[in-house]
């Protein structure tokens, strides 16, 4: 039997389809699993701090890959016994977070930030990444297989059908064109969305 760390599912019907389609669940895992959930949560709040040491002019390349690094290296399962104690998710990582960074950082973590800024930024850069890392790959290639079954049955005729019955025939090829049109048309706009994707700071208490 497979195990995996249970952070990187996406639902409790993993086990049925992560075997069958693994390379699909690993690039869904990367950004709507729990973990991808935490860690997108602690890149917004290493965005934050890095954003107020820029203001202090005290923020360089390295200091910031090193920031960077911390934000990946945040272990959900710590987050998860935290939030035993302080029952508030943000909470939980950020007082995680804090003992992973030197005391003079640790002020700065989620200074100016109400915890849904955080979730909702988070959430969006997990959006907008799935979306054009997964989902529109997948919808193109989709696309691409129904263009070719559309060119290699554009003479197989097919019923046509009016109110649920027979009509005038149609071929098989043209019924998918349509699909075809449909899908490339909805595949732009989601492609033109996931671009349009923001983050939010409204402040402490949400007060802007």
């Amino acid at each position: 039997m497979q195990s995996r760390n249970i952070f990187e599912n996406l639902s409790c019907l993993d086990h049925r389809y992560s075997l069958s389609e693994a390379a699909v669940f690993e690039g869904l895992s990367q950004y709507i699993s729990e973990q991808a959930s935490i860690v997108s949560c602690a890149k917004a709040e290493i965005a934050l701090v890095k954003a107020h040491l820029d203001y202090r002019g005290q923020l360089t390349d390295s200091f910031a890959a090193q920031l960077d690094s911390i934000a990946l290296a945040v272990d959900p399962a710590k987050v998860y016994e935290e939030e035993e104690k302080t029952h508030h998710n943000i909470r939980a990582l950020v007082n995680v977070m804090k003992t992973m960074v030197s005391a003079d950082i640790g002020p700065l973590v989620h200074l100016g930030a109400t915890s849904v800024d955080i979730l909702d930024t988070a959430l969006s850069v997990r959006m907008r990444d799935v979306t054009q890392q997964v989902v529109l790959p997948e919808l193109k290639a989709l696309e691409l297989e129904l263009c070719r079954i559309a060119e290699r049955d554009a003479e197989v005729p097919q019923v046509g059908r009016t109110h649920g019955q027979h009509a005038v025939p149609i071929t098989f090829g043209w019924s998918i064109a349509e699909f075809v049109s449909r899908l490339g048309k909805s595949i732009l706009r989601i492609e033109e969305l996931s671009k349009q994707l923001k983050g939010k700071l409204a402040g402490p208490v949400g007060a802007y």
